[in-house]
């Protein structure tokens, strides 16, 4: 009987299209860094997917810096000056010319098919917009990554990576993201909140124990409320969602969770 149920899970899984071709990774936060976008080049290269880098120039921050008490004060000599948004834009066309550059390079190194866009609007409404197309969405928090994630690791290997699993296309790809990195010592602890028992044996089965330590949170919905109390309690090191959740549709609520974050987040699609 067991048998029946798990060949019958396999063949439910292999039914649906959960392929990766296309990921976007949003390179104008702050806390991107070379290891980030190793591991995001790493992640397209096992997945055998194409690679975009995306860059926003922030329609808020242009705005911010034409206001009159707004002023630049330089770490070294403590000198101020006043902002522009003419002096905003050159200091972002210099960014994204040096994130597309290190991004294509760890590409072209690695066979990933890359592309690049720089837009400009509100960030995370850009984001968005610009990734519809896209299956997966890879996100930087708003705080720094410390120092101690190992190179190019797609997680932080002292914490868990969390996911969210219901049996949608969305999570069975969120389980193809943890597979592709079956290698990857940081992808090891794996914290599944799922919302029926068949979801919960889908999990298992799909991250056996030879290869995983996975442990699951049964839960019936979620809010951004709880997604931001469960990172405060558990440190992920790395969290995966599904993008077509209305809570993360809106700027605001994602803004909140990138705040609460110390690890990337991935949006699946």
């Amino acid at each position: 009987m067991l048998l029946r149920k798990r060949n019958h899970v396999t063949q439910k899984m292999a039914d649906m299209d959960t392929s990766i071709k296309r990921i976007i990774i949003n390179v104008d936060s702050g806390s991107i860094s070379v290891s980030s976008m190793e591991s995001a080049v790493v992640l397209a290269s096992r997945l055998q997917a194409n690679l975009c880098g995306l860059f926003i120039e922030d329609t808020e921050l242009l705005q911010l810096a034409n206001l009159p008490f707004t002023r630049e004060i330089t770490l070294h000599t403590a000198h101020s000056r006043e902002l522009s948004s003419r002096s905003i834009e050159r200091n972002l066309l210099a960014r994204a010319a040096e994130v597309r550059e290190s991004l294509q390079a760890l590409a072209e190194m690695s066979n990933v098919g890359f592309s690049f866009r720089t837009v400009r609007g509100p960030r995370l409404e850009s984001v968005f917009k610009e990734a519809e197309e896209y299956q997966l969405i890879l996100m930087m928090p708003t705080k720094r990554l410390t120092n101690l994630r190992h190179h190019a690791a797609l997680a932080d290997r002292r914490h868990p990576v969390v996911i969210f699993y219901d049996g949608s296309v969305q999570s069975k790809r969120a389980i193809a993201v943890i597979k592709s990195m079956n290698n990857d010592p940081s992808i090891k602890h794996v914290l599944a909140l799922t919302t029926s028992q068949s979801a919960e044996e889908e999990v298992l089965q799909e991250l056996p124990e030879q290869h995983f330590n996975v442990r699951c949170i049964s839960i019936e919905d979620f809010s951004i409320e709880d997604i931001i109390k469960l990172a405060r309690i558990q440190t992920p090191g790395l969290m995966i969602l599904p993008i077509e959740n209305s809570l993360l549709k809106q700027g605001p609520q994602l803004r909140r969770l990138l705040d609460a974050l110390s690890c990337m987040l991935i949006l699946v699609r």
